[in-house]
C-alpha cells in the first residue's frame, strides 16, 4: 500500500510485474549494469528430461567384442518413424546383408544414424524413442540376443522463427532524480520443444545525442533455456550522466546444438526518459500536499501554544 502511495506521488521504484525469484535482484541498483537470470518453470518432467535430437543431427554407438569368440552386432530404433531417421553405414566392419556387423574378438563398429525432415505434409510432433544395440550369437539361429546398450531420446522438430519471441517491459520507463537507475524485465519466450542456447547483447542507444553517439553495449545475455519455457532477465541499468533520454535494444540468436540459428530481436526498443524535479504535475501535487502538511502541523502547534 505504502508503496503504490510513493509510487502515486511520483517517489520509489516504478511498479513492475515480476516474478517472485526476481525480488532479490531488483536490490542492486548501483554499480555497472545488472542482468539477472531468473529461471521459467519446469516443464513436464516425462520427456523433457530426455536427450534430445533433432533434424540433422547425427547419434551414434559403439560397440565392441570382447569376448573371445565371433558375435554379430546390429542397432535398433524403436518408437520412431522410420521416415524420420537414415541408417549409414557402419564403420569398422563391413555391413552384412542380413543386417548389422560381425565383430572378431577386440573388433569395434560404430553404428550411427541422421536424423531427418518430416516429408512433404507429415505433421510430426515430438516423439520418445529408444536407440539400441544387441549382441548376437551366429552359432545359434534362435538366439534372441542380448542387450549391449540403449538410450531414450526424444526427436523434436526444427524449430521456426515463431517459436522464439524476445519481449521487454514496461516499453517507457521515467528516471526521477531520487529513481535513477532503469530496471525492467526482458522475457524470452521459448515455444520449440528444444533446449537453445540463447547469445544475446544490449545495446544503449541514444538517437537524441549530437552527432548521432553510435549504440552502446551494456551487457551481454548467455544461457540455456528448457523446451516451451518462459524465462527472462531482471535489468537495472544504473544513471549515466551522458544520457538522460536514450534506448535499450536487444538482440542475437538462439542457437540449437550449434547447427540452427534462429535470429532474435526485441521488436519495440526500451524507451528511458529523466524527468527533473518540479517537470510533473505529480511534483507539483506532492509538493503542495507537503506544504498543506506543514502548514496544518505549524497551525496546530502555534493553535496548541
Amino acid at each position: 500500500m505504502l508503496r503504490r502511495l510513493l509510487n502515486l506521488l511520483g517517489f520509489g521504484m516504478p511498479l513492475i510485474d515480476l516474478p517472485p525469484d526476481a525480488a532479490t535482484a531488483t536490490l542492486t541498483a548501483g554499480g555497472p549494469p545488472t542482468f539477472a537470470f531468473v529461471p521459467g518453470p519446469a516443464g513436464d518432467a516425462s520427456e523433457s528430461t530426455l536427450p534430445t535430437t533433432w533434424p540433422g543431427k547425427i547419434e551414434t554407438i559403439r560397440v565392441a567384442n570382447w569376448s573371445d569368440r565371433v558375435y554379430r552386432f546390429e542397432m535398433t530404433i524403436t518408437g520412431l518413424s522410420d521416415t524420420l531417421y537414415a541408417r549409414r553405414p557402419p564403420v569398422g566392419a563391413p555391413a552384412l546383408p542380413s543386417g548389422g556387423v560381425l565383430l572378431q574378438p577386440g573388433e569395434e563398429c560404430l553404428f550411427s544414424v541422421e536424423f531427418l525432415l518430416p516429408r512433404g505434409d507429415e505433421a510430426a510432433g515430438p516423439q520418445a524413442f529408444k536407440m539400441a544395440a544387441r549382441r548376437f550369437d551366429p552359432q545359434h539361429p534362435n538366439d534372441g540376443g542380448e542387450l549391449f546398450e540403449e538410450r531414450a531420446l526424444l526427436w523434436a522438430p526444427t524449430p521456426d522463427h515463431s517459436a522464439l519471441k524476445v519481449v521487454a517491459w514496461p516499453g517507457r520507463i521515467v528516471t526521477r532524480p531520487w529513481r535513477r537507475a532503469a530496471m525492467f524485465w526482458i522475457a524470452v519466450t521459448n515455444d520449440s520443444d528444444l533446449p537453445p542456447r540463447l547469445d544475446l547483447e544490449a545495446h544503449r542507444i541514444r538517437p537524441y545525442a549530437p552527432g548521432g553517439a553510435p549504440p552502446e553495449k551494456i551487457g551481454t545475455l548467455e544461457q540455456t533455456l528448457r523446451p516451451r519455457t518462459d524465462s527472462g532477465w531482471v535489468c537495472i541499468l544504473p544513471h549515466t550522466s551522458a544520457a538522460d533520454r536514450y534506448l535499450v535494444s536487444v538482440r542475437g540468436a538462439a542457437r540449437f546444438g550449434g547447427a540452427i540459428d534462429v535470429p532474435l530481436t526485441l521488436a519495440h526498443p526500451v524507451h528511458v526518459r529523466y524527468v527533473p524535479w518540479l517537470r510533473s504535475i505529480k511534483d507539483w501535487l506532492s509538493l503542495s500536499l507537503m506544504l498543506v502538511l506543514a502548514a496544518w502541523v505549524a497551525w496546530g502547534f502555534l493553535a496548541h501554544r
